[in-house]
């Protein structure tokens, strides 16, 4: 049987948790958490397999991530910076492989920061 890649382990976990088994995501640095190496390499060896691994964002994805590179306020209406531009790729990627932007974002803040 084929290893499961990184985001399908990010996935199995999210559902597991979200059905209440208690477990929680690592924190970044934390022992056993992916690395932003490990992201770099999921995308590489996806690409190798041949499979149609990523997706094509839609015009609304595009802007928001435009906008959110930029100065803006959060839903709770706090005033932030706009994110770097490590965040905003590893967004992008995530994205690509199916992730919300609100996962997408939360999950770069907990492996990159801002």
């Amino acid at each position: 049987m084929a290893k499961r890649g990184l985001y399908s382990n990010i996935h199995a976990k999210r559902k597991r948790i979200a059905a209440g088994s208690g477990e929680k995501m690592r924190k970044p640095g934390a022992k056993g958490a992916p690395t932003s190496a490990a992201f770099k390499q999921s995308e590489k060896t996806a690409m190798k397999k041949g499979g149609k691994v990523t997706k094509k964002l839609s015009d609304k994805q595009k802007k928001l991530l435009k906008l959110h590179s930029k100065p803006h306020k959060t839903p709770e209406g706090k005033k932030v910076d706009g994110h770097s531009s490590k965040h905003m790729k590893a967004m992008k990627v995530m994205m690509e492989h199916g992730m919300s932007f609100s996962n997408s974002h939360d999950a770069a803040m907990k492996i990159i920061g801002k």
